[in-house]
């Protein structure tokens, strides 16, 4: 074998290994973070249109909410609560609905109602639970006790809320105009205006 035929070869086998360091050290390492960042950018597109979901349904909620409550700004929790017990088939195992509502905080009114539930069975107290759940209302089971009846089904106490009354927010403040002066021109002579 001649000399520049071997150099060719060691100089082919240079470059071989080169090619491979700078493909294990610089291309790999830049195609897997590629790949990385293209999967969280992907999660972080389902995180935000999932978050834009729940904004929506906020946004519906405080509108359905709105219209229940109407001019008066009452929400009437107690036939509300009555009527998903029909719905739900429970309506008939209602021992007493005690309303009353209290504050909750500045500019927000809380109605509660206090219910018993007797002899009621365990699918249809899960019924009416998922429609109290599922309301546009923004209903809140504040309490929830379950007993077993000794004769058939379940004993419950339960007690359901609903933010109503809530005061408008004080529009914010205007921004002050600044004042308009006069200031004499380049010359001294001619007075012109100026804004600071």
């Amino acid at each position: 074998m001649s000399e520049s035929f071997r150099k060719t070869i060691l100089f082919a086998v240079a470059a071989l290994l080169a090619l491979l360091a700078v493909d294990s050290w610089v291309l790999s390492p830049v195609a897997e973070t590629r790949r990385k960042l293209a999967v969280r950018i992907e999660r972080a597109e389902k995180a935000l249109a999932e978050a834009g979901a729940l904004e929506k349904r906020r946004q519906e909620v405080a509108a359905r909410l709105s219209e229940a409550a109407g001019s008066s700004g009452d929400v009437n929790l107690f036939a509300l609560l009555q009527a998903m017990a029909r719905e739900a088939g429970v309506s008939g195992h209602i021992e007493y609905m005690r309303p009353s509502s209290r504050e909750a905080g500045p500019g927000l009114r809380e109605e509660v109602v206090d219910m018993r539930l007797k002899r009621v069975a365990l699918g249809d107290m899960a019924a009416y639970l998922g429609r109290i759940e599922a309301a546009p209302e923004a209903l809140t089971v504040r309490k929830l006790s379950f007993r077993a009846d000794p004769v058939e089904g379940l004993n419950a106490d339960m007690s359901v809320s609903v933010p109503v009354g809530r005061e408008p927010s004080p529009a914010p403040p205007v921004p002050a105009i600044p004042a308009v002066q006069n200031v004499p021109g380049p010359d001294g002579a001619a007075p012109r205006e100026a804004v600071p």
